[in-house]
């Protein structure tokens, strides 16, 4: 009997039948030994035997039935899972199985995975949908989703809206004065404000900046009133990372909807960086930049144990929520923006020391200019100049400056509204720079040295026009504006506890002591402007 089996193994020959795109192994045998005959197909899935039947024909026509109608039923292509063979064997009819009983054998039997389409990011697999269209579909809304809205652009410092254009050829003309540009400034927008910012030496550029913090109009003909036109347009964008749509077949649970492969891809990822620190920052603020916890940032960094040693350049550890995807635009604008006139400073021998006089009033111009703005996900982050139109040119304003000394000191009270001006911190700190001549420019106010924090008080009591963060140099920034038309300007606070329009009462804390802008160390640079000129503030604390 063993020399009967040694035999037959012998002569076993192992057959592969393509069967419905799937490779059925048919390991059959060959020859007739001693007198038996094999005259029957044993059908095996995984190694068990699910029926014997008489020809291979059945097996090949139940199969593929039972895969068509598994097609069928996933809507999709489908790949079998289990391994079947079929051998020939030797059997009584009485053992054949009917072949309704293969078929259903075989759908018992039979598990698979369906055809799906995986998208791979930088190599690695973030989502899996239907079909390949869906899976372009879902790339193509989240860089949809990036793209620049219709008419949205940014501008930044100078840059304006047509009705001050107008202004602006008007003050040309006719030689009106600033005061008039600034009254039309005023009624534009909210988001348009006009500051003067702090100049030093004479000739020195800019004079006022005009600010527009985000500018959203349509393409096409501004509304009145809403702004300039705004000619842009997308020139390219591209996904920064490798982006893969690969076929697979995968079980039909972790086939996903659209929605939900791009709420997979557009999950933040969150990963430790490095953060290195510049002037003013503290705890607090940098954990609300990143958009962390203080007490995350804190666990990242044990070795702050007292905000008060933080150094600039010391490089300490954040964490950053970043995109799985992201998107680079690049785009075109054109749009209008002011040139500041500068402020020449002339000494003036018949005036006496801390008086100045306006001796030619000036005006902004306007230029149009063309940028290139590239962006990473909506967010600029570069910006180059294509090219630049003058459309009208600045005229310099010349403010006369006394040197002349004072033969008696007298003492000056101007109402506020609210009685005298307070001291701005109330007694604290000392003076460390005065109004007048420095350093061979003019410094406009007073600089009262404190700690950071150190509380900021109203001088008198009034409505606040400007709170924020000022690029000319004065950092964060409040200006107040009382009855009597005069302004006390309070610049390089830590922190602003006050919104333009509030109404704010005399040594009501409004900011606190801190070194932003152009600060050599923690400071309040204090001003008092009468009629839109600094006198000096030591005549009326």
């Amino acid at each position: 009997m063993t020399a009967f089996k040694d035999k037959m193994k012998e002569n076993k020959k192992v057959v592969q039948v393509a069967v419905g795109g799937v490779i059925v192994t048919l390991v059959v045998g060959s020859l007739v030994w001693a007198g038996t005959r094999k005259n029957a197909y044993s059908v095996m899935i995984d190694g068990e035997v699910v029926a014997v039947v008489q020809t291979k024909e059945e097996v090949n026509k139940a199969y593929e039935e039972v895969v068509a109608s598994l097609k069928q039923d996933a809507g999709t292509d489908i790949a079998v899972k289990e391994q079947i063979e079929v051998e020939a064997v030797h059997s009584s009819k009485k053992e054949l199985s009917q072949y309704d009983t293969l078929v259903e054998a075989l759908e018992q039997s039979i598990s698979y995975d369906i055809e799906a389409y995986e998208i791979l990011v930088d190599g690695t697999s973030y989502a899996v949908v239907g079909s390949e269209k869906e899976a372009n579909s879902v790339l193509e809304n989240i860089a949809k989703g990036y793209l620049p809205r219709k008419g949205e652009v940014t501008l930044g410092e100078n840059e304006i809206t047509d009705s001050l254009e107008a202004k602006s050829s008007e003050n040309k003309e006719t030689g009106s004065s600033s005061k008039e540009t600034k009254e039309a400034v005023e009624k534009m927008q909210d988001a348009t404000e006009v500051i003067e910012v702090e100049e030093a030496l004479p000739n020195e550029e800019v004079a006022r900046m005009i600010y527009v913090d985000s500018f959203k109009v349509e393409d096409g003909p501004a509304p009145e009133g809403e702004g300039q036109k705004i000619r842009r347009s997308v020139g390219s964008f591209d996904f920064n990372e490798e982006v893969m749509v690969k076929n697979v077949y995968v079980n039909k649970e972790d086939v996903l909807s659209e929605t939900e492969a791009e709420k997979q891809l557009l999950a933040p990822v969150l990963e430790v960086i490095d953060y290195t620190l510049v002037e003013g920052d503290n705890t607090w603020d940098i954990a609300m930049q990143f958009g962390m916890s203080e007490e995350r940032l804190l666990e990242l960094n044990p070795e702050i144990g007292d905000e008060t040693k933080l150094q600039i350049g010391q490089v300490i550890k954040v964490e950053k929520a970043t995109p799985v995807l992201s998107i680079t635009t690049v785009e075109e604008a054109t749009y209008k923006q002011v040139i500041p006139g500068d402020i020449e400073y002339v000494v003036f021998s018949n005036l006496y020391e801390g008086q100045t006089k306006v001796y030619q009033e000036g005006s902004d111009g306007l230029k149009e200019v063309t940028v290139s703005v590239t962006k990473v996900n909506g967010e600029e982050v570069g910006r180059e100049l294509v090219s630049e139109t003058v459309i009208s040119e600045p005229v310099t304003k010349v403010i006369g400056y006394g040197v002349k000394k004072k033969p008696v000191e007298q003492e000056t009270t101007v109402s506020s509204g609210n009685g005298g001006y307070i001291h701005p911190l109330k007694g604290s700190g000392y003076i460390s720079s005065g109004y007048g001549s420095r350093w061979g420019s003019f410094h406009k106010g007073m600089d009262f040295a404190a700690s950071a924090g150190t509380p900021i008080y109203a001088s008198a009591a009034g409505k606040v026009v400007y709170s924020g963060y000022n690029a000319g140099g004065y950092g964060n920034l409040v200006i107040i504006e009382h009855s009597n038309g005069a302004q006390t300007y309070y610049a390089h606070c830590s922190r602003l506890y006050v919104n333009v329009g509030d109404k704010v009462s005399q040594g009501q804390r409004i900011a606190g002591v801190g070194t932003t802008g152009n600060s050599t160390g923690n400071h309040l640079h204090f001003e008092i402007r009468i009629n839109g000129s600094p006198v000096n503030p030591s005549k009326y604390l």
